[in-house]
């Protein structure tokens, strides 16, 4: 059986009530998040400085979303929440004196009346470290709401459990979102494994590789260096916990999140082992399929490694799939694959030489949930047999 890997991105969980990028700091969230989640079970998604995030991201869209405020325009500081998130951690980690760290602290000033200002706090990092965390911790809201009562017998979660049944050994799952859809399916399928950090892959399921961390995980500092100080922790451990919401309702320093910034980076050293196993994944593939997943701007580590084993791939046959319904962004992913694969010779094409390496890269213009529910599993593994 062909060796699979199935880049996942925010696209893969859309159909089931997932959010994209896009969606997450919306100026609603905090009022469904209340909803969905009781105060009095999470007090932390009911504090201020909840509010205060979504208060200065609406601002810096000129508030794109809906204008909170009739007498303020707002200003143009970030596109989307992708964006707002390495704003603020770039804010974190650069300290008072970075530029990002002002602008925050200027806007704070001027749209919560300074109650929530870095700059008047008795100590302005720890003030920017627990603003950082509550963007996160909406991040996470965000990210495991819809999950709130899911039936995995519903008509809307078919598709993506008749695709689980179908997995393997042979099947390795990149995942860069921070649901437990990887972790339910585990639940009802029986046919795929989280791999935790520091362990090894199942030899008899399909691993599924969390490379920017969970809703589900704890993260703890092995020496008890405070994680959200600017050392950080040079050893770390990562714990499941079997509550989906356990972001919603941890501390600062326990959630398992990378959002964009600087300390992604520092995540993906200690989530080496993880990576290191996907990225050999790719490399010895026959076939990847990336579902609803684009490469997003503010990922260059992610984009470059990927892109790098695709083109350091070891087999004679790669086949490339990509699965985007609806998104701008299919050209420009397009593009990036072919760059990466331009050493190869595509099948079927005049200039096709069957003793050398080639390769066959298909865009599908489908949502994920249509092309798990009609593509079967072996003419996936073969796009070049594909109506294109």
């Amino acid at each position: 059986m062909a060796q699979r890997v199935w880049i996942i991105g925010a696209g893969f969980s859309k159909s089931l009530g997932g959010p994209l990028m896009s969606d997450l700091l919306r100026p609603e969230v905090p009022a469904k998040l209340q909803a969905a989640y009781p105060q009095r079970e999470f007090p932390r998604l009911a504090q201020n400085i909840v509010h205060s995030v979504t208060a200065v991201y609406a601002h810096g869209t000129r508030y794109f979303d809906g204008k909170v405020r009739s007498s303020d325009v707002g200003e143009w500081l970030w596109d989307d929440a992708e964006q707002f998130l390495d704003y603020v951690d770039s804010a974190l980690w650069g300290g008072p004196e970075s530029a990002a760290f002002k602008t925050l602290d200027r806007v704070l000033h001027m749209i919560r009346r300074e109650q929530d200002a870095f700059s008047n706090k008795s100590n302005p990092i720890h003030a920017a470290a627990v603003f950082s965390a509550a963007a996160r911790r909406l991040v996470a809201g965000s990210c495991s709401a819809f999950l709130r009562g899911a039936d995995l017998n519903s008509e809307r979660w078919e598709p993506y459990v008749f695709w689980a049944r179908q997995l393997s050994r042979d099947d390795t799952l990149i995942t860069f979102n921070y649901d437990v859809v990887p972790e339910l399916l585990a639940a009802k399928t029986d046919t795929l494994a989280v791999v935790m950090p520091g362990s090894s892959r199942p030899t008899n399921k399909a691993a599924v590789l969390k490379l920017h961390g969970s809703v589900n995980w704890c993260l703890r500092a092995a020496e008890r260096v405070p994680i959200m100080s600017l050392t950080g922790a040079e050893s770390v451990a990562f714990e499941a916990r079997e509550d989906p919401d356990f972001a919603l309702r941890c501390e600062d320093d326990e959630i398992a999140i990378a959002g964009p910034g600087p300390r992604k980076r520092i995540m993906a050293n200690w989530l080496n082992a993880l990576w290191t196993e996907a990225l050999q994944a790719i490399r010895n593939a026959e076939a990847v399929f990336f579902l609803g997943y684009r490469f997003p701007p503010s990922d260059a580590q992610a984009r470059k490694k990927i892109l790098d084993e695709l083109r350091s791939n070891t087999r004679d046959y790669l086949g490339v799939q990509t699965i985007l319904a609806g998104s701008g962004d299919t050209d420009r992913l397009i593009r990036l694959l072919r760059f990466s694969l331009h050493e190869r010779h595509e099948r079927g094409t005049p200039k096709y030489d069957q003793e050398k390496r080639d390769f066959n890269l298909l865009a599908h213009p489908l949502y994920v949930e249509d092309y798990l529910s009609t593509v079967p599993m072996g003419l996936a593994e073969e796009p070049w047999r594909m109506p294109h």
